[in-house]
């Protein structure tokens, strides 16, 4: 009896050491198998990983240059000149320069108008008054000629000028369509024309196609409409060059 129980330990013995063998075997291949698996998939995931950060990179270069053009559309320097005799225009070229958030540094009489100066904006707010039988307000014929030996293709040109529709009803603001005349073949981009509607005149050349090239104001017999008018204009400028 005292044998077979020893036996019986033995053989005990045995299966607990075959089974701790069987189980070191079984994490042996477990961890092969995750090696193999890991040799295969880590190339896979670095693969997935390098991808998604080609995309982040790309999004992250496309976010600043979105976000760099805004701004510099946002940036578009302007400078307002206007030819003014009795002082007008020089009024409305303060009130529209201050719905374009253009400080008054940046507002020239077109008399100190030069080169130099045309360079340094990428928009020009223009205004002149009408005189006489539909002429511009004499500092303007030296502006003009300034105006057109410079480079302005790449530049926007905003035109504004006042008139009198009732009693020259027949040039009302004839001022705008001369500048514009004038300056349509150097290339400049304009902007901020008017529609008609609302405006009672007889004829001007300032209508280009059924529309003002510019905007015209009469502080004469309209002055109740001025400021609305300037508003709509102001943000259909800041648009268009936007």
């Amino acid at each position: 009896t005292k044998q077979s129980n020893q036996y019986d330990i033995l053989l005990e013995k045995r299966g607990t050491f075959m089974d701790s063998i069987l189980t070191y075997i079984a994490l042996f291949i477990i961890l092969v198998i995750l090696f193999k698996l890991a040799f295969w998939l880590l190339p896979i995931i670095f693969l997935i990983l390098f991808i998604f950060w080609i995309i982040s990179l790309f999004t992250g270069r496309r976010h600043v240059y979105v976000h760099t053009f805004k701004n510099e559309s946002k940036m578009n320097k302007i400078g307002v000149f206007y030819g003014s005799t009795t002082g007008t225009t020089e009024d409305l070229a303060r009130r529209i320069a201050e719905k374009l958030d253009v400080p008054s540094a940046h507002i020239y009489d077109v008399s100190k108008l030069t080169e130099a100066l045309v360079g340094e904006y990428d928009v020009l707010v223009l205004g002149s008054s009408t005189w006489g039988a539909g002429e511009l307000q004499d500092d303007w014929y030296d502006g003009i000629k300034v105006l057109k030996k410079c480079d302005l293709s790449h530049k926007y040109v905003a035109l504004f000028g006042c008139g009198d529709s009732d009693s020259y009803s027949d040039t009302f603001c004839d001022a705008i369509g001369i500048l514009y005349e004038e300056l349509k073949d150097t290339r400049c981009k304009f902007c901020g024309a008017v529609d008609t509607a609302g405006y009672t005149f007889d004829s001007s050349i300032a209508v280009v196609n059924g529309k003002f090239v510019g905007l015209p104001l009469d502080e004469v017999n309209e002055d109740g409409q001025t400021d609305e008018r300037i508003s709509a204009w102001v943000e259909q400028v800041k648009q268009e060059i936007s």
